[in-house]
C-alpha cells in the first residue's frame, strides 16, 4: 500500500464529501466503508493473502481469493468465446501504429510490448475504438467488465518474440483478468503466482492479477490477445458502483496520472484530462460527490 498516494486520494474524498456520503449511507456499504476507512489511514487494512504481493491500494474486505478462476465464473467469458473469430478478425485490420509500445527497458527483454487500449484510466478511447468498433461494442456489452475504473483495462496486448513482462502484481484485488487467445504462439506463457499457462486461440485465462504474475514470448511470431478486466465475483453490484463513483472524480485520476500514463500513452494527457472534467457530470458521481 502507498502511504503517499492513498493519502492524496482520501484527502480528495474527503474535500468533496464523498467519504461521508458514503459513511452515511446503508449496511450494504460497511466492506466500502471498511475499505475507504484503510485508504484514509483511519483503520487498520485487511491482510494481504499469500501469494498476493504489495498493491496501491488497501485490501478490500471479505473477497474470496485466489490466483485462478474457471471461466464458468463469469457470463462475459461465454460473450467473448463465442465471438472469438470475428475480434480476431477485427483486431487484425487494426493499425499497428497506433499500439502504445512499452520500452525494452520496462519488458526487461529484446522484444516490444505493446497495447492497443480501448479505455485509459476510465474513459473510452475515441480515436482507438472507433479501429474495432465490434470488439468495442462487444466490450461494453459485457456483464461487470470494469470499464469505468481507473485501473481497469481493456486493450488489445501484443509481444513481440523475446518480450519478457518481469513479476509484478497489480495495484488492487478488485477485478479479474480475462485473457483471451487471439494469435497464439508456442512458446508464449503466462505464470501466475506458481501456474503456469500457455494461451490458446479461442480460450479464456482468468485469473487475479493481484498475485504476482509475469509473461514471455519465446516463440518465433507475435502473440496477440485481449485483456478485459471484471469486476471481482464477490464483490455486489452495490459495492462496484460506490468505488467506480469514488475513483472515477477527475480529482482522483488527477492523483494516479503519472503512475498510469506513461511511455508514448503522454500523447494523450491534454485530451484525458478535458474528459475527466467533462465526466464530473456524471449522475452517478453526483450521488455519491457533494462537491
Amino acid at each position: 500500500m502507498h502511504r503517499e498516494i492513498c493519502d492524496a486520494v482520501a484527502t480528495v474524498m474527503r474535500v468533496g464529501g464523498y467519504l461521508d456520503r458514503l459513511q452515511a449511507a446503508g449496511p450494504e456499504l460497511d466492506r466500502v466503508k471498511a475499505f475507504a476507512l484503510a485508504l484514509a489511514g483511519e483503520r487498520e487494512p485487511e491482510p494481504h493473502p499469500p501469494g498476493q504481493g504489495a498493491w496501491l491500494l488497501p485490501p478490500f474486505p471479505g473477497l474470496a481469493s485466489r490466483p485462478i478462476h474457471a471461466s464458468e465464473d463469469s457470463g462475459a467469458t461465454e460473450v467473448l468465446v463465442s465471438h472469438w473469430r470475428a475480434i480476431r478478425d477485427e483486431a487484425a485490420c487494426v493499425d499497428p501504429r497506433d499500439f502504445i509500445a512499452y520500452s525494452t527497458k520496462t519488458t526487461g527483454a529484446a522484444g516490444e510490448w505493446s497495447v492497443l487500449p480501448f479505455v485509459y484510466m476510465g474513459t473510452a478511447m475515441p480515436d482507438l475504438c472507433t479501429q474495432a468498433p465490434m470488439i468495442w461494442d462487444l466490450l461494453c456489452s459485457l456483464p461487470r467488465a470494469c470499464l469505468d475504473y481507473p485501473w481497469g483495462d481493456a486493450v488489445l496486448s501484443r509481444h513481440q518474440p523475446g518480450a519478457h513482462l518481469p513479476p509484478h502484481s497489480s495495484v488492487d484485488n478488485l477485478r479479474l483478468r480475462c485473457h483471451l487467445g487471439l494469435n497464439t504462439q508456442p512458446g508464449a506463457a503466462i505464470r501466475v503466482h506458481d501456474h503456469v499457462h500457455s494461451w490458446r486461440d479461442g480460450e479464456i485465462f482468468l485469473f487475479e492479477d493481484a498475485y504476482e504474475h509475469e509473461a514471455w514470448n519465446r516463440g518465433e511470431a507475435d502473440r496477440l490477445i485481449l485483456i478485459v478486466d471484471l469486476w471481482h465475483p464477490s464483490l455486489t453490484e452495490v459495492e462496484t458502483r460506490a468505488l467506480s463513483a469514488g475513483f472515477r472524480k477527475s480529482e482522483v485520476r488527477e492523483v494516479f496520472f503519472d503512475l498510469r500514463l506513461k511511455g508514448e500513452a503522454e500523447r494523450y494527457r491534454d485530451a484525458l484530462r478535458e474528459r475527466f472534467q467533462a465526466e464530473d457530470d456524471d449522475p452517478l458521481l453526483r450521488e455519491f460527490w457533494s462537491r
